[in-house]
C-alpha cells in the first residue's frame, strides 16, 4: 500500500441483511435497555418475535455464542460482523445482581 493509495476509489461491497426472525419492528430507541436505545454498541433495530426461531440475518456462518446464550454473532465471506442479541427482562435482573 503506498502513500496515496488512500485517495484511490474502493469498492463497495453489497451485503443483503435478512431479519433474524418474524415479528414486529422496533426502533432502538424504544428499547428498554440504554446502551442499545442509546445506540452505545451500534445502529439497528429491534424486533419483537412472533416465535423462539433465531436465523442467521446474513449469507454467513455462526462464529459465537455467548456463554448465557443472550447473543449470537454471524460473520459474512466479507468479514462483516452482526450480532443478534436476544432481549430479556431476566437477563437485565442477572446483570443488576452482579
Amino acid at each position: 500500500m503506498g502513500l496515496f493509495d488512500i485517495f484511490k476509489k474502493k469498492e463497495k461491497t453489497v451485503v443483503t441483511i435478512y431479519s433474524p426472525m418474524n415479528g414486529k419492528v422496533i426502533e432502538l430507541k424504544d428499547v428498554p435497555d440504554e446502551a442499545f436505545a442509546q445506540k452505545m454498541v451500534g445502529d439497528g433495530c429491534a424486533i419483537e418475535p412472533d416465535k423462539g426461531v433465531i436465523c442467521s440475518p446474513v449469507d454467513g456462518q455462526l462464529m459465537n455464542i455467548f456463554p448465557t446464550n443472550h447473543a449470537l454473532i454471524f460473520e459474512t465471506v466479507d468479514g462483516l460482523e452482526m450480532i443478534v442479541h436476544k432481549f430479556q427482562a431476566e437477563y437485565l435482573l442477572q446483570e443488576a445482581l452482579l
